[in-house]
């Protein structure tokens, strides 16, 4: 068996698991939504842990099979730095929309009346992490 058959095989079973205990573990969450309990801090370490095994992923396949460590010496690092900046800036502005709107949620349904100046925040927030993203991609 080749060194790639044997890479696949392990990677296809962590990812595997790893989705397997993404579900399992997103499903608690849900639960403890519905019985009214914290969310926001589950929720962050679920989301980061996702975005840890789709990173690590990413890097050891990049690194392996396609050899990103010689595009930087080819002079295009520059270029493959600011993709990947501009492709951070969107995964943190996600997972700042889901905290944001879930907080919102949750002020809505304690019976909080002006939820306006919170619902601006969020949407400024976005508006800023995505805007950053295209000013890294631009100066980079």
């Amino acid at each position: 068996m080749e060194f790639a058959d044997t890479y696949f095989i392990i990677r296809n079973t962590c990812l595997l698991l790893a989705a397997t205990a993404s579900v399992i573990a997103g499903f608690r969450i849900y639960q403890r939504w519905n019985r009214g309990d914290d969310v926001e801090t589950p929720l962050l370490t679920w989301l980061g842990g996702l975005g840890f095994v789709g990173l690590a992923d990413h890097a050891i396949k990049s690194i392996i099979f396609d050899g990103a460590y010689t595009a930087f010496s080819a002079g295009s690092g520059a270029r493959l730095l600011s993709n990947g900046a501009l492709g951070l800036c969107y995964v943190i502005g996600v997972i700042v929309a889901i905290l944001g709107l879930i907080n919102i949620v949750n002020k809505f349904r304690a019976g909080e009346d002006d939820i306006y100046p919170y619902m601006l925040k969020w949407a400024g927030s976005l508006l800023f992490l995505f805007s950053m993203g295209a000013v890294i991609s631009a100066m980079l």
